[in-house]
């Protein structure tokens, strides 16, 4: 679950990439994955891409390690 800092999402700031929406505004190949990752994550990786800030929580065992290793591979990638 992405989160903004507080609970809340600034006004300003675009929601995070529907599921459904993910593949046709965020293709795969733009993404260097160097784990799998779902639909979820995914998502995060791209607001973490684009620079957002939100929070990254989840029960133990759901793939928080796993995506911020996308996250930091991403981020690599796009020299950041």
């Amino acid at each position: 679950r992405i989160a903004a800092p507080g609970g809340a999402a600034p006004a300003e700031e675009a929601p995070p990439i529907p599921p459904e929406r993910l593949d046709d505004e965020l293709p795969p190949d733009r993404i260097p994955f160097v784990l799998d990752a779902d639909s979820s994550q995914a998502s995060a990786v791209a607001a973490a891409l684009a620079d957002r800030s939100f929070v990254l929580q989840g029960p133990p065992g759901t793939g928080k390690s796993q995506t911020i290793t996308n996250m930091i591979a991403a981020a690599l990638a796009a020299q950041k």
